[in-house]
Parts: C-alpha cells; structure tokens; sequence
C-alpha cells in the first residue's frame, strides 16, 4: 500500500482512506488464512533528523498494527517495526518529496 494513502506527510494517524485500505486489508487477511503471522513495517523519508523519523515510522506501524486489530485480527500475530529513514518508499531531492 503506498504510505501517501495511508499517513500525511510527518504524521503517524492514518487519513481516512489509510484506515479503509487497512480495514479492507484486515477483512481479506481474515477470510483468507487460519493462522497468519504479520509483519508490518512502517518507514519514513529522510526529510528531518533520523531520531525522530525512526519513531515517526514506529507509530505508523502500530497504528496499522491497531487497525487491524480493530478487524478482529489478533495482536498476537502482528510484529510492528520501524525502519525510519534507512529504507525510504518515498524519493526526495534536498528537502523536498518526488
């Protein structure tokens, strides 16, 4: 899922259309496998200091990890991590997104 859906730019709450693509995602999880084990990584770009954007992706992670949650997919199965700024999905030139 592209992270310009699911965050706006610096923030760790998902827009409104984040938390339907995420839901949707939860409903297909739950009707297509038993026993699933969920790894969900939230990432940041490399605009800003590397501290804060680890925990900015932190919180993305466990905000996805909560909505799915919220589908009745248990917490037990979801791993929640942040890779910051070390693996960005998001392109930028100086201090500006592409």
């Amino acid at each position: 899922m592209s992270t310009d859906v699911l965050f706006d730019f610096a923030e760790s709450d998902l827009t409104r259309e984040g938390r339907e693509r995420v839901a949707e995602l939860g409903r297909e999880l739950s009707s297509e496998y038993t026993d699933p084990l969920i790894a969900i990584v939230g990432h940041a770009d490399r605009i800003g200091p590397p501290r804060p954007n680890l925990e900015l992706s932190r919180k993305r992670a466990e905000a996805v990890r909560a909505a799915l949650a919220n589908e009745g997919i248990s917490r037990d199965v979801m791993i929640a991590e942040g890779r910051g700024q070390s693996e960005p999905l998001v392109f930028c030139r100086g201090q500006e997104a592409v």
